[in-house]
């Protein structure tokens, strides 16, 4: 009687066992067919060797233009970046702010600043370097420091 307990205990339990089994079994199944939808004769390692596959493509090509990235951004330090614009009247005997200075620098304050005096006898024009935010070869006029320190403030 003992024997027969005991062997109807392990048949229950194997049964159970089985069941468990079982259902992790269509479980996983039910994953992998999930996975595998609309591709044809494809095992699951192949399709994830295409994933990896992709993926390093996908990291090589990330690598690639975060390095291009790096280089635009080097170069555009050297383009114009900061434009500041005074318009005044530097004479008397004329109306309106019809004289300017424009400035146009780089990332690191170089570049120039143009300067337009409107007289009632004509038009003067003067261009000078500017590096680091001062005159090179020129003193800077008022005015001209004026549009300097504007772009200084926006950026």
């Amino acid at each position: 009687m003992f024997n027969n307990t005991v062997f109807w205990l392990i048949i229950i339990v194997i049964f159970v066992w089985l069941g468990a089994l079982s259902w992790l079994l269509f479980k996983a199944l039910g994953n992998y067919n999930r996975l595998t939808a609309g591709v044809s004769a494809k095992t699951l390692s192949e399709i994830l060797n295409e994933f990896l596959n992709q993926d390093k493509l996908t990291k090589a090509q990330l690598l690639k233009i975060n390095r291009e990235i790096q280089s635009i951004q080097l170069e555009a330090k050297n383009y114009i970046q900061k434009i500041g614009l005074i318009r005044f009247n530097p004479f008397a005997d004329t109306g309106g702010d019809q004289s300017f200075s424009l400035a146009l620098l780089d990332a690191k304050d170089n570049g120039i600043v143009i300067t337009s005096l409107f007289a009632r006898t004509g038009v003067r024009w003067y261009i000078k370097k500017i590096h680091g935010g001062k005159g090179v070869e020129h003193e800077l006029s008022v005015e001209e420091k004026e549009a300097i320190k504007k772009i200084r403030k926006i950026v």
